[in-house]
């Protein structure tokens, strides 16, 4: 999230020009603001997605049966 108030654009290094992005790979990715004086500025962020864990609870259980 680059939301910056003010901000003139945004340009992240996936192509996208919104201030926010949902990354779907692991990756370094870079954002350019363009700032409301017309400066720019520039961040990175390395994102590292992990795998969903597995759950098993086991086999179902009766507690109450019928």
């Amino acid at each position: 999230d680059a939301t910056t108030p003010g901000a003139l654009g945004y340009l992240w290094s996936t192509g996208a020009t919104s201030a926010t992005i949902s990354p779907g790979v692991s990756a370094t990715y870079w954002v350019e603001v363009a700032g409301p004086s017309g400066c720019p500025g520039s961040d990175t962020v390395v994102v590292d997605l992990l795998p969903a864990p597995v759950v098993d609870l086991g086999p179902d259980l009766d507690l109450c049966p019928g």
